[in-house]
């Protein structure tokens, strides 16, 4: 049991930083006026297929 676990938790790690990755790709945050930030917020959910799609805030 503490095998097939530890297996998950190394398993979920490895998409958790592939998911990173392709977020912080997009992340690059910037004043695009004196009252807009933009660019801040990023995220790399994961579809049922494995396919990993990267969205972000402007």
């Amino acid at each position: 049991m503490y095998d097939e676990k530890r297996a998950t938790l190394l398993q979920q790690k490895g998409l958790w930083k592939k998911m990173y990755e392709k977020a912080k790709e997009q992340y690059h945050s910037e004043d695009t006026s004196p009252f807009v930030y933009a660019y801040h917020v990023v995220c790399a959910p994961e579809a049922e297929n494995g396919e990993i799609f990267v969205e972000l805030c402007i």
